[in-house]
């Protein structure tokens, strides 16, 4: 049998359970000292479930929430920079978290305290992808918690806790390019309504100043003004962020021939063989590598929304005018 510290922690509680069952079967029908004892066998399994899951609480917790993560990101391909490569780096995280607690040595201590906290980071992140434009939107130092795993790597000396240090990496590095377009979509949406309202807090401001009845207009409509600017930047944000398509992959006919031709042996390669092609579409559509193409894909997206959310500010401009324009017709007349 296999050492307790080598096996994953739901292995073991999968094993507990299994035998637990059948001992639970086993037990029926037995009557006397045969039934005591059966009886002895299966409280101490259940003790040994009980410990385990004692003296893991908070490592099942994260566990469970990197699930939750992994089904929340799927529901966010609009937001989320290379959304599927992001809930398979959760996946990997929970993983390697489900790994590296079963061992217990001061490594894997530290190694699952790092992941718990990019899984912290990921709650966050997905979290900030329905707070676009509102209160609740949250800014997030990944680049801090990449440079920690990052300390780590001079550690890690075995190869499959290197990987999973690369995958736990990666995944933050697509995260904060997720959040860089958030940040700028959050803070686009807060300018343009507060522009927006500018002339109409102009107006109460204006009016607050006459004697009797100023006071009154203040108390009346600043914060109706300041409750319409929150509503209307949380709309916007809303309304952005619904916009956003993933970028499509690159599997055109262009792109066919160009990877059939690079596996080619007088392009260096072993020889295209049939089926590499869809293998590779695959792999292209779903974002399933962690790698530095998918990394300045990542890059050229958030490219792309800089430009859309610049645009943003121009609109906001235009309404100021147009705001300001109405206002000083409509007090003309007065």
């Amino acid at each position: 049998m296999a050492k307790v510290n080598n096996i994953p922690l739901l292995k073991q509680e999968k094993t507990l359970l299994a035998d637990i069952k059948k001992q639970k079967e086993a037990n029926i029908g037995l009557s006397g000292k045969e039934a005591e004892a059966a009886q002895k066998v299966l409280d101490k399994m259940e003790d040994q479930l009980d410990t385990l899951r004692s003296k893991n609480t908070e490592v099942f917790s994260y566990l469970k929430l990197s699930k939750e993560l992994i089904k929340a990101s799927k529901d966010h391909s609009n937001v989320l920079v290379n959304q599927k490569a992001i809930w398979l780096g959760i996946g990997s995280i929970g993983k390697s978290i489900n790994k590296e607690a079963a061992k217990g040595d001061k490594l894997s201590k530290k190694l699952v305290k790092s992941y718990q906290g990019v899984l912290d980071l990921s709650q966050t992140i997905l979290m900030n992808t329905r707070a676009i434009g509102t209160e609740e939107f949250q800014k997030v130092n990944i680049t801090r918690k990449i440079i920690e795993l990052k300390k780590l790597e001079g550690e890690v000396t075995e190869d499959g806790r290197q990987k999973d240090l690369a995958k736990a990496i990666q995944l933050l590095e697509l995260q904060k390019e997720a959040q860089s377009i958030m940040e700028q979509m959050h803070n686009s949406s807060q300018a343009a309504a507060k522009t927006m309202v500018a002339p109409f807090k102009k107006v109460v401001d204006t009016l607050g100043s006459v004697p009797v009845i100023g006071g009154l207009i203040q108390s009346s409509f600043g914060g109706v003004l300041d409750e319409w600017q929150e509503s209307l930047s949380a709309r916007i944000g809303k309304a952005m962020s619904g916009g956003l398509d993933k970028a499509p992959a690159d599997v055109g006919e262009d792109a066919k021939k160009a990877f059939m031709t690079s596996k080619t042996k007088k392009a260096g390669g072993k020889g295209y063989k049939a089926g590499m092609w869809a293998e590779e579409k695959k792999k292209r559509e779903e974002g399933a590598d962690y790698d530095e193409d998918e990394l300045a894909a990542a890059a050229k997206k958030s490219k792309y929304m800089k430009a859309s959310i610049a645009g943003l500010a121009v609109v906001a401009a235009l309404w100021n005018k147009i705001g300001k324009f109405a206002m000083d017709t409509g007090l003309s007349y007065n």
